[in-house]
């Protein structure tokens, strides 16, 4: 008895940094090559009106659980004029653990003040304040 053998997907073509699951579709035949829009990429740094993290002032990092049920979060303030929910998405990321916006802040879940400042300075962030 014969086996089947497994289809596999070339991703060494130029269509593969869009959507690897619009590239299996369009190998199996299912989809036309021109069907499935690929997916936009994950900006690399948070922008709104033109500025960006490393021309932002002072940054705080603040560690709180109050109002919180005793849970410890960390407040990302100081962050005017930026567009929060992509900033917030990429912290995710970045760090690993959950976080949401609030108001003017982002607020991540635990203290992950040294890991935050750490991953802003790579992002080019000058003043970051641990508090």
């Amino acid at each position: 008895m014969a086996r089947k053998k497994k289809q596999t997907v070339d991703t060494s073509g130029s269509g593969f940094g869009g959507s690897a699951f619009a590239d299996l579709l369009k190998a199996q035949g299912l989809v036309a090559e021109d069907a499935v829009p690929s997916a936009d990429p994950i900006p690399t740094e948070a922008t709104k009106g033109g500025s960006t993290l490393a021309v932002q002032g002072k940054l705080i990092l603040r560690r709180t659980s109050k109002g919180r049920a005793g849970k410890t979060v960390t407040l990302v303030e100081g962050l005017a004029g930026i567009a929060l929910e992509p900033l917030a998405k990429q912290i995710r990321g970045a760090v690993g653990c959950g976080s949401s916006v609030e108001e003017d802040a982002i607020v991540v879940q635990g203290d992950q003040r040294d890991r935050l400042a750490t991953w802003l300075a790579t992002q080019g962030v000058k003043q970051i304040v641990k508090s």
